[in-house]
């Protein structure tokens, strides 16, 4: 399974490896526009599910203006996108069987 770990940070201030260790993955650093980065992913076919470790801007500068965005707007565009999206829990990484069906869950690997 490929995972897309899209996140405010680059890999050199967050690496997600040790916590992701026995997936095929890869980090997006995210900035605005979200809509159109994730749609461009999505259309990619690169990824099969998506995890979202991102916390937004707190826009305090004109950079932040420029690149930053909210939380939700990642939420917001995965879901419109009706992408897959994992749950995590500190026992096992969760994913849904089909896509678009939150509900439809099966446990993959323990952490």
């Amino acid at each position: 399974m490929r995972v897309c770990i899209l996140s405010d940070e680059d890999i050199s201030s967050f690496n997600p490896g040790p916590y992701i260790k026995d997936f095929d993955w890869k980090m997006i650093t995210m900035t605005a526009p979200v809509m159109d980065k994730i749609r461009a992913l999505a259309e990619s076919r690169e990824f099969d599910v998506f995890l979202n470790v991102c916390e937004g801007y707190e826009f305090e500068d004109e950079e932040d203006q420029q690149i930053g965005y909210h939380a939700i707007e990642i939420v917001q565009a995965l879901e419109a996108l009706e992408l897959p999206l994992p749950v995590l829990t500190q026992f096992a990484l969760i994913r849904p069987v089909k896509r678009c069906k939150p509900l439809q869950m099966q446990i993959i690997s323990a952490l």
